[in-house]
């Protein structure tokens, strides 16, 4: 069977920053509902689409650090070695078909619970998640930060990424959307009085948390590189 001309492009090489997915069939972070507690599963539910063909497959979110705990909810979670070596069995199944391993590093901010790291959470100005809609997602009143939490945010932002690539994943996401923490300090209503001098102090005057949480992402693989 010939391929319509107009579709050739898809079954191309593409090149992401430092690797080169073999075709245009990437196959974006979802969640799976199999998280850390099935690594096999997951491992094989990953592998059935690169061996279908998909160039880039991704996980969904994955926690970076405990403060971001979606406990009893299924999630997944780049935490400690154990979770390098669970999350290991996924881009090495995903890599014997030549294809790409994305992952997703998440941080909920004012949208999880901590029921079980029992941890406050974190928001930029103290405003729960979905305020005005009870019952959705998180609805703890969250701790606000300061300079001192946006600074372990992205020094956990840069471990994980560090554990990332440990993992053997070839492509890793900043998640700085659908309201969580990252998407938190770009939005007005619940970002009410943050300022980059006065949160960030030296890090930067004029970029946002979820600026320096790609910056911070970089330079931890780029460390991890050098070693």
């Amino acid at each position: 069977m010939t391929c319509n001309p107009r579709y050739e492009i898809l079954f191309e090489p593409m090149r992401i920053g430092p690797v080169t997915a073999p075709n245009r069939f990437y196959q974006v972070p979802h969640a799976s509902g199999m998280t850390n507690a099935l690594p096999r599963v997951r491992a094989a539910f990953r592998e059935a689409k690169a061996e279908g063909g998909w160039g880039v497959i991704c996980t969904g979110a994955c926690s970076i650090d405990p403060s971001s705990d979606d406990a009893p909810l299924p999630y997944a979670t780049l935490w400690d070695d154990n979770d390098i070596r669970a999350h290991a069995l996924m881009t090495e199944a995903v890599h014997r078909h030549g294809s790409l391993a994305g992952v997703e590093l998440w941080h909920g901010g004012a949208s999880v619970m901590n029921r079980a790291s029992r941890l406050p959470p974190l928001s930029p100005s103290g405003i729960p998640w979905m305020a005005t809609h009870v019952g959705f997602m998180g609805n703890l009143r969250p701790k606000t930060m300061d300079k001192a939490d946006i600074r372990e945010v992205l020094r956990c932002q840069a471990e994980a990424a560090r554990k990332a690539r440990t993992a053997g994943f070839d492509v890793v996401y900043v998640y700085a959307g659908m309201g969580y923490l990252g998407y938190e300090f770009l939005l007005p209503e619940y970002n009410h009085d943050w300022a980059p001098s006065k949160r960030c102090g030296a890090l930067d005057d004029r970029k946002p948390p979820a600026a320096h949480c790609h910056a911070r992402l970089v330079s931890g693989i780029r460390e991890l590189q050098l070693r």
